[in-house]
């Protein structure tokens, strides 16, 4: 007997919403019945009979109702930049690969005992974890292709560049505790600082004396007058936005898609783009509507971005940005930020930098000296915490008063008048994360500028060269870098190549589908294996069948400082810098004497400069010495008188054929790392 099911046809008088259930649901019943065997015969039954017992929620924002009129279409919104990835993408499933050839089942189905042979108590330990600790990490990437190897490595210990298993496996960790190990695992200097702070006892009702140094330096370093600490980079960024609250008496934030600020269900958003106007819904399950109907959601990409803020704008506290996102590197925004704090300065909204995840990596000053903009509040984490629960608020005193109503001082009749909002938590300041922050913060304080100048030029060597491993092998990866952090993506829409982590792992390289960072730690030897391994990992595939050779565009991209700032310097500025930096490089006379004209670098502009963005972040003046005075003013009489002071040196370089635009970028690499070299003096004759 055929299987009967019940199909709902509109009534006369339906509307577009009835239409749509009704043909959702004949598509359902569809496709029950082919699953069934059997054949579907129609009874047609009004849809508005069943909307009467079928009541659908309307998700509403503070303004509109769910359903939304055919004229408000959703913006057809175009990514500037080619791979870009959307937050917690690497947490969905991964599905598709059913035809797989009986080649690829047979290599995978080899791999995977190979890896599980090597892994193994890290596979039995996964399975007793499982049955008790309900752990979101465990299924990141999950698939059931390869589910048999779907598991962490389980830890043993970790030093420096290296992370150990259960096993006894060694592996070269790229993956850096998520960007805490700016100094490699558990530096020396942090060991000993906590075992000594646990040493002393634990007491979290009492004042560690560290804790005013933390904020003292952090102050210091990045401008910021006032700092309060925090457990984790959610606690931080959501009393970031509280502060701001608190300081404006207004409740709406604005946050960008595919930004990533934590787990807290205000922040976790995804957007409606339509013309003219941009909807808010949860972006995870278990998030009601009504907590996100506070935060307007808007798109880096949107061409009408600026217009949608500044309309919303005179009901904002704050815009919340995560300056260069760790899964996307490379699409970095920096006009757009420099406009947005226009915007905000404008109108008394705070400018909120989430800096948890790239906070003085970068930048001595973070994010405003990366890109020569100055925020109002930045929420720190990683890099300070040494390893420990430790993250920290810093900003203008006027919205850091939010936490304890301002200065006050003893023998007066001061008082901390301020409104003050709560925030506060159990280990807030407990002294075993103090003591491990203060040690971290004091190292990044003691190297200065030079920490992440080195860091960030290590970084960049490291990806030209995966670069031209993919390209010359022709893998369907690319690497996209910034900074001391990378992502490694895939070019291709085959889900094998998905593998290409748990490959490199068993060639003794440690990364995963997110954010990658190096570190002090990380060695040339390290780097000269992880090479190594990257080739094995790739021939392995190839030779396996799981991937196949990619023949596009080169998509791998690798950001400079002075790319992402190259915007915020105007065009004659700029032409005018690259003058000066190649005469320094290559016009010289047969005596040695650079040829430019008499007085050039006096000229210079220096005040375009800091108009140009740039402010103390781009710029540092100090004083010119009794010596420096002397061959400016030789200068501005001749140039015959300035020679007096040139000293001509001649290098003999032998060898048969001489590469000179390597021999250009060569000696352009000195002239970026060396200060002196980009000196020049102000017109004041007194200032450099």
């Amino acid at each position: 007997m055929p299987n009967v099911q019940s199909m709902v046809t509109p009534s006369a008088n339906s509307s577009q919403l009835e239409t749509l259930i009704q043909q959702q649901l004949n598509l359902i019943q569809q496709q029950l019945s082919l699953l069934q065997g059997g054949v579907s015969q129609v009874v047609q039954t009004p849809v508005h009979r069943l909307l009467k017992k079928v009541q659908i929620p309307a998700a509403k924002s503070p303004t509109e109702n769910a359903s939304t009129p055919r004229s408000e279409e959703e913006s057809q919104i175009t990514r500037s930049t080619k791979g870009v990835t959307a937050k917690m993408g690497n947490y969905k499933k991964i599905s598709g690969g059913d035809d797989l050839t009986d080649q690829q089942r047979q290599a995978l189905a080899a791999f995977m005992q190979r890896y599980n042979a090597k892994i193994g108590n890290s596979k039995d330990l996964s399975e007793r974890h499982r049955q008790f600790y309900a752990d979101p990490r465990s299924t990141t990437g999950f698939s059931k292709l390869w589910k048999e190897i779907c598991y962490q490595i389980a830890h043993e210990k970790s030093k420096g560049s290296k992370i150990w298993d259960v096993d006894g496996n060694e592996y070269i960790d790229y993956v850096m505790s998520y960007g805490v190990a700016l100094f490699g695992h558990m530096p020396d200097f942090v060991e000993e600082a906590v075992i000594d702070a646990i040493r002393k006892g634990n007491s979290i009702d009492l004042l560690p004396a560290q804790a005013t140094e933390i904020a003292r330096i952090i102050c210091e370093i990045t401008g910021y007058d006032r700092v309060t600490l925090a457990n984790t980079g959610t606690e931080a960024v959501l009393g970031a936005v509280r502060a701001a609250r608190t300081a404006t008496g207004k409740e709406r934030i604005a946050v960008f898609d595919t930004d990533y600020h934590g787990m807290i269900d205000q922040f976790m958003v995804r957007g409606i783009h339509l013309k003219g106007k941009s909807k808010t819904l949860p972006a995870s399950p278990g998030i009601p509507n009504y907590m996100v109907e506070n935060t307007l959601t808007l798109d880096y990409d949107d061409p009408e971005v600026l217009q949608k803020l500044e309309n919303e704008i005179a009901d904002l506290a704050a815009v919340v940005i995560e300056p260069v996102q760790a899964q996307n590197p490379h699409w970095q925004h920096q006009e757009l930020v420099k406009k947005i704090r226009q915007l905000t300065e404008k109108h008394g909204v705070a400018l909120i930098f989430d800096e948890i995840i790239n906070g003085f990596r970068m930048h001595q000053r973070g994010a405003q000296g990366w890109y020569g903009v100055e925020a109002d509040i930045s929420a720190y984490g990683k890099s300070i915490s040494g390893g420990l629960p430790i993250s920290a608020i810093a900003g203008k005193a006027k919205y850091m008063d939010a936490f304890d109503g301002g200065v006050w001082n003893f023998g007066d009749d001061s008082s901390p008048d301020g409104v003050i909002s709560y925030f506060a938590s159990t280990f807030i300041k407990n002294p075993i994360s103090v003591a491990a922050g203060y040690a971290a913060i004091k190292e990044i304080e003691r190297i200065g500028p030079a920490l992440q100048a080195d860091l960030n030029e290590k970084t960049i060597r490291f990806a030209e060269r995966i670069r031209e491993i993919f390209l010359r092998t022709k893998a369907p990866f690319m690497i996209q870098s910034a900074s001391s952090f990378y992502m490694l993506k895939y070019a291709d829409s085959n889900p094998l190549s998905k593998l290409f982590n748990y490959f490199l792992r068993m060639r003794g390289v440690n990364v995963r589908e997110r954010p990658c960072f190096l570190s002090t730690a990380h060695s040339e030897e390290d780097f000269e294996k992880t090479y190594q391994g990257f080739e094995l990992a790739i021939a392995d595939m190839f030779e396996a069948g799981l991937i196949q050779p990619y023949e596009g565009e080169d998509l791998n991209v690798i950001v400079r400082q002075s790319d992402s700032s190259a915007d915020l310097v105007p065009n004659s500025l700029r032409d005018r810098q690259s003058s000066v930096r190649q005469s320094s490089v290559r016009q010289f006379d047969s005596q040695g004497v650079p040829q430019a004209k008499t007085g050039e670098l006096a000229n210079c502009p220096t005040a375009e400069l800091r108009t140009a963005g740039l402010g103390t972040a781009g710029l540092k003046t100090i004083n010119l010495t009794e010596g420096q005075q002397e061959i400016f003013l030789s200068d501005q009489i001749s140039q015959e008188a300035s020679k007096a002071y040139n000293i001509a040196t001649e290098i003999r370089l032998e060898g048969e054929v001489l590469d000179v635009e390597k021999m250009k970028a060569a000696l352009q690499a000195l002239v970026d790392r060396h200060e002196a070299l980009r000196t020049i003096i102000n017109e004041d004759g007194k200032t450099q």
